[in-house]
């Protein structure tokens, strides 16, 4: 029911369309060449890189693998993948196929026949914090028992981490629905786990073994993530296989630490791992395939009168305000943001914190410093787009923070493997050369969690890694 108090805010935001009036008929009074403009040498740039990746086939591929790997116990999650990657495709050609179309139906309910012991420590041993090494502590048959009970997911995962690349195959969609990431990550604690109890009968070779799996697949997410979400989970599982890893080699004696801690700990995040590059040119094939959707359809997000206004009169002033929107105008704008973020955020580590400030400037920026006729040419495209430009800054942050936590990890590692007491580790990490990547100072230490710490540039708890000793 329409009440006068929505008439009146309607009639007041109709202000608007007198305004759009006028500026299409100084537009056209000007001349202006309303044909929207050509791909930008940035959208350019970003369509390649994203149509440059090599070809992965779905056998070797971990997303197809990923995509299927909610099948229950006794299914295929390979094939399940297949098929499912199969129906996104479609589901990307036509956005008429419905969700109900998902080959996999509802997710299996892998947690439902775990015992609460095991859920609890499943919980704890979220991060490698001190609340997860005191779970541990003494919960060797709990572990063994675990591992009994889900020996099926034990191997999926392994599964999982036998495929050499990953590629994301479709452009990504806000209907897409993403891979278990919560069902995955308990497989990569059921393999820490018996990583745990492998150190606790002295087996470094077997130690190592698993540790060099599980972090050689997800360096390698890393640096293929195709879309920024994906590019997170790689960082949230590394961040738990150098915590937990740490909580692993501390069980072992000390002259068996170097030979259970895999070679590639030792090796620095590349460039090309940690760069933005690739997930922020997923991020505009999405944003550009809303812009053109803006366009083409002039969705609810893009009506000036918001969610009051009568269907009636949204349509009509979606008719008027469409003479200003510029669809390929708004992308090459976009375009241009994003790949000037993804150059800030290669900035070398002793420049990173600088970095992070240019980048949040670009995200304050409303509108681009362009003249007022150029600004209308595009006004809508502007008013639509531009009052929320994300700040990619601080993902680009808890990329970079991951040399750190390699650093502690391996730092910490090296200390117990050369039989230093906790009593001495302050003045080891002083003088060690293992240091902060972006100050070049030492790792700090936490005398009440008898932890080295390192503190990154991500804002808030996220950023404070602590690897107990």
């Amino acid at each position: 029911m329409v009440t006068l108090k929505k008439l009146l805010k309607v009639f007041v935001r109709c202000i608007g369309s007198i305004a759009a009036i006028a500026m299409i008929a100084y537009v056209c009074a000007l001349g202006v060449n309303w044909r929207d403009r050509a791909l930008s040498d940035a959208a350019v740039r970003l369509m390649s890189v994203y149509r440059d990746r090599p070809p992965t086939a779905d056998f070797s591929n971990g997303y197809v693998f990923a995509m299927g790997f909610s099948a229950d116990r006794n299914g295929d999650p390979e094939r399940a993948g297949v098929m499912r990657v199969g129906w996104l495709r479609r589901l990307s050609e036509d956005p008429r196929t419905p969700l109900s179309d998902d080959p996999l139906g509802a997710p299996y309910d892998f947690r439902a026949p775990r015992t609460q012991q095991a859920q609890r420590l499943a919980d704890a041993c979220r991060t490698a914090g001190s609340e997860c090494a005191v779970a541990l502590e003494g919960a060797d048959p709990l572990v063994a028992d675990w591992l009994v009970s889900e020996q099926w997911l034990f191997d999926r995962y392994r599964a999982l981490l036998s495929h050499a690349a990953w590629r994301e195959p479709i452009p990504f969609d806000v209907r897409t629905p993403l891979p278990p990431y919560v069902m995955i990550f308990d497989g990569q604690k059921l393999l820490l786990s018996r990583a745990w109890l492998l150190a606790g009968h002295k087996d470094a070779a077997a130690v190592r073994e698993l540790l060099s799996e599980d972090l050689r697949f997800w360096r390698q997410v890393l640096q293929s993530s195709d879309v920024l979400i994906t590019k997170m989970i790689a960082v949230a599982a590394l961040n738990r296989h150098f915590g937990l890893g740490t909580l692993v080699l501390r069980r072992l004696p000390a002259q068996l630490v170097a030979d259970a801690m895999p070679p590639d700990w030792t090796q620095e995040i590349t460039r090309s791992e940690r760069s933005m590059m690739l997930c922020l040119a997923g991020e505009w094939i999405f944003i550009d395939r809303y812009i053109k959707q803006v366009g083409h359809r002039g969705p609810a997000s893009a009506n000036p009168l918001g969610d009051d206004a009568p269907g009636a009169v949204s349509s009509w002033l979606w008719y008027l305000y469409r003479p200003l929107y510029q669809a390929q105008d708004s992308s090459n704008s976009f375009a241009e943001r994003l790949l000037q973020d993804s150059r800030e955020l290669d900035a070398p580590y002793d420049r990173y914190a600088e970095a992070l400030q240019r980048t949040k400037a670009i995200s304050s920026r409303k509108f681009r410093p362009v003249d007022a006729l150029d600004w209308v040419y595009n006004a809508t495209g502007h008013a639509i787009l531009w009052d929320d430009f994300l700040d990619y800054g601080p993902y680009g942050a808890r990329v970079a923070d991951l040399e750190g936590t390699r650093r502690g990890a391996v730092l910490t590692a090296e200390l117990r493997a050369h039989g230093f007491t906790a009593a001495q580790v302050p003045a080891q990490l002083a003088a060690s050369g293992v240091v902060v990547p972006y100050t070049g100072r030492p790792f700090s230490w936490d005398p009440q969690e008898g932890a080295i710490v390192f503190t990154g540039l991500e804002p808030g708890e996220r950023g404070r890694h602590v690897f107990k000793y």
